[in-house]
């Protein structure tokens, strides 16, 4: 068996769907933590703010009103980590990620 050499720079660490979902369900994350999967990556996301909401509100409205009615606008509906474990699982039951 070969011997890895650490490399001279350090490097993120990638996750996966599979492994977020593992993290999320042995407790990593408090209940309280807001994370988000992102390119391979866990970030910590603060607290919407006021005016977030206010413009993603306002960009909801503008958009309903210049899309056909058989387009559904659908503005940061929460994703949850047992939705997205339930997905992988039905998408790859097999897999091991």
């Amino acid at each position: 068996m070969a011997v890895e050499q650490p490399t001279a720079e350090p490097h993120p660490l990638r996750f996966t769907v599979g492994d977020y979902c593992r993290m999320g369900e042995t407790g990593v994350f408090s209940p309280q933590q807001r994370v988000e999967p992102i390119k391979g990556e866990i970030v910590e996301i603060p607290p919407i703010r006021v005016s977030h909401a206010d413009w993603v509100d306002n960009l909801n409205m503008l958009f309903i009103k210049t899309v056909p009615d058989d387009v559904k606008v659908w503005a940061q509906n929460r994703v949850g980590l047992s939705t997205m474990c339930v997905e992988r699982a039905r998408l790859f039951p097999s897999s091991q990620d």
